[in-house]
């Protein structure tokens, strides 16, 4: 009975976190529409362009990120502004990096490791005025390793956080892994993580 419960909790959990998810798609698809809108409606057409180009950039970014082809960090990245709007999190990935055919072990690490460092900055983020912290991550592949920079702006507990991406640091458990400190104090981060890959990823342009 107790397992039961725990599976229906699970199940309205993952629910929920799909409507909120579709329903800031929603929004945002709407928004899109009257900016473009506006733009028509005063004949600046040159804005129009860009807006629109801009929101093709990201839409075309959003799909390099499904192309990563690790499922449970696809959906972390795609799902995480709807979900946490505390910090604003962005993900460029500026060429497609398939991932799928690492070994699962790899995957895990790759997995585990995004997601902890962009949970370390939410965690250790503080009140920024009313106004969310934002958070760029980029991965890329650069030879036989998998880049991941994280570039924070905003209040943070330098020390805690610090300690905390050392921690996921430790755990490239590789003598090939690399852990760049970059500038780290109470209002920006610039961290970089060079993960050493068992098979070279599959890169397309």
């Amino acid at each position: 009975m107790e397992s039961k419960r725990s599976i229906d909790n699970s199940i309205q959990e993952e629910q929920q976190k799909f409507l909120t998810t579709l329903s800031l798609l929603r929004h945002d698809l709407l928004n899109h529409f009257q900016v473009v809108l506006g733009y028509l409606k005063l004949q600046r057409y040159d804005l129009c362009e860009e807006y629109i180009m801009r929101v093709t950039e990201n839409a075309n970014n959003d799909s390099r990120i499904s192309s990563l082809g690790i499922s449970p960090l696809v959906a972390y990245l795609l799902t995480y502004n709807a979900l946490h709007p505390e910090l604003k999190l962005e993900v460029e990935v500026p060429e497609i990096v398939n991932l799928a055919r690492l070994p699962e072990e790899n995957q895990q690490q790759i997995s585990q490791l995004v997601i902890g460092v962009v949970e370390s900055y939410q965690q250790h983020g503080l009140f920024n005025q009313g106004q969310p912290n934002t958070l760029v991550v980029v991965i890329k592949s650069l030879d036989q390793k998998l880049y991941i920079s994280a570039e924070y702006e905003g209040f943070l507990n330098e020390q805690a956080c610090l300690q905390s991406l050392r921690s996921l640091a430790q755990q490239l458990g590789d003598e090939e892994g690399l852990f760049v400190e970059g500038l780290h104090n109470k209002r920006e981060s610039i961290m970089e993580f060079y993960v050493p890959l068992s098979i070279e990823a599959e890169v397309k342009g």
